[in-house]
C-alpha cells in the first residue's frame, strides 16, 4: 500500500492554518500549566462510537457531530503542543507560539 503524505489533506491543512492560530489565541492566557493539562484532557476525549477523538476517521468520514468535534480537538491539540520548546509539525506545517507565557 503506498504511503499518504500531508498532500493528501490540503483541505484539513488549509483549515488547520485558520483554526490554530485561533486557538493559540484563545490558550494562551491560560497559562503553561493550564494549557498542559488541557492537552491531557483532549488526548482522552472520545467520539459517539468510542473512539478518541485525536486520531478518530470522523475527520475522514463524516459523522455528524464527530467531524466537527474531532477536527476541534485536533487544532486545540496542536495549539496546546505549539507551546512547547521546538513547537510541533503536523500535516507538513511548522507550528510554534511564543513561550513567554506563565
Amino acid at each position: 500500500m503506498p504511503t499518504r503524505s500531508y498532500e493528501d489533506h490540503t483541505h484539513l491543512t488549509a483549515a488547520l492554518q485558520v483554526a490554530v492560530p485561533l486557538w493559540i489565541i484563545e490558550i494562551k492566557p491560560l497559562g503553561m500549566n493550564a494549557i498542559l493539562t488541557r492537552a491531557r484532557e483532549l488526548n482522552e476525549l472520545q467520539d459517539s462510537t468510542g473512539q478518541r477523538l485525536i486520531g478518530s476517521d470522523a475527520l475522514l468520514y463524516s459523522r455528524e457531530g464527530d467531524t466537527a468535534n474531532s477536527f476541534n480537538a485536533l487544532a486545540e491539540s496542536i495549539a496546546c503542543m505549539s507551546f512547547l520548546p521546538g513547537g510541533i509539525t503536523c500535516f507538513g506545517q511548522h507550528w510554534i507560539a511564543s513561550t513567554d507565557i506563565p
